[in-house]
């Protein structure tokens, strides 16, 4: 209604309820719409009071559903994030890039949340349902119609061989995690967390001084627009080559938000590569938005949590 009222009458002329109401409005149409302004850069008010009427019409419940979960995961609620995690059904899409990043969605979610074997069982139904699961992964994913899917199943697949690797680590099983982070690196040469996590292997098995120039390296790579996780890297190389820490798990692979965002910063920088992963980086963006609105409309829970981890980026990366 108030988007009605400001296409009718123009927002200046609203009281101030409702020229709050207006921009809330506009807001959310452009977290679930991706809608944008005029040519001339004003909002299209009956575009957007068209958008809200059709969502409460017929709500969108898969696509909102997404939104919801890897925006509330962006900003750290991730039991928020879960209830809509879990509502997905990945078997209901015929797209099979689109399955796969559903399965690790939900697995990420799942280990955000402290439910490691719960997401190990999601990654693997998701590798078993693309024929890739115990399999060297190279070239294998290819649609229904046998044609190679596109490069943002490289992110996918890798992804899920990362989360499994993380697993398989934080249960000690150095063996499994080192076929992880091969099958990972595989399917994902220039993933972003394979200093990383190949830091925390070499942690594991006491190579110190390896683990911390590994860490390091992950650090260095960062950049302005995670600095929260390369902070946190970086303070990990330094108690590695001091000698402080006797296994991988010392609060970072143990550490539910850290975990979510650094898996959202290799969204980041995959997106600087791939249409695809541009086009998801996007939509966190927007659902963390809509989320962040959403929530500051909730009484008693606020925009973000007490403790709540930085965002992995701001809404307008240095350098745009």
């Amino acid at each position: 209604l108030a988007a009605r009222q400001a296409d009718q009458r123009g927002l200046d002329a609203l009281p101030g309820p409702a020229r709050d109401a207006a921009l809330q409005a506009a807001g959310w149409a452009q977290a679930t719409t991706g809608r944008g302004p005029r040519p001339d850069g004003s909002p299209d008010w009956a575009g957007i009071a068209g958008d809200l009427e059709a969502a409460a019409a017929a709500p969108p419940t898969r696509d909102l559903g997404i939104c919801l979960a890897v925006g509330f995961l962006a900003l750290g609620r991730t039991g928020l994030a879960l209830l809509e995690a879990e509502a997905l059904d990945p078997a209901a899409s015929t797209d099979p890039v689109e399955r796969l990043a559903l399965h690790l969605l939900r697995g990420l979610v799942r280990s955000a949340n402290g439910y490691r074997r719960l997401a190990l069982l999601e990654v693997e139904a998701g590798l078993a349902g693309a024929g890739a699961l115990g399999a060297d992964t190279q070239g294998l994913l290819r649609g229904p119609d046998g044609a190679p899917l596109p490069l943002a199943a490289e992110h996918v697949l890798g992804g899920m061989h990362l989360l499994l690797a993380v697993y398989h680590l934080d249960q000690k099983d150095l063996p499994a995690a080192d076929v992880e982070l091969a099958r990972a690196l595989r399917a994902w040469p220039e993933s972003p967390l394979a200093d990383f996590l190949t830091g925390e292997r070499l942690a594991a098995s006491g190579e110190r001084e390896r683990a911390a120039d590994s860490l390091e390296a992950t650090a260095r790579g960062m950049g302005d627009e995670a600095a929260w996780v390369a902070a946190r890297v970086a303070a990990r190389a330094r108690r590695v080559r001091a000698g402080e820490d006797g296994g991988a798990d010392d609060g970072l692979l143990g550490d539910p938000a850290f975990l979510a965002q650094i898996a959202l910063y290799a969204l980041w920088r995959a997106a600087e590569r791939t249409p695809e992963a541009a086009r998801a980086r996007a939509q966190v963006e927007r659902g963390r938005a809509l989320c962040r609105d959403l929530l500051a409309h909730v009484p008693g829970l606020g925009a973000e949590a007490p403790g709540d981890p930085a965002p992995v980026v701001t809404a307008t990366p240095p350098g745009g």
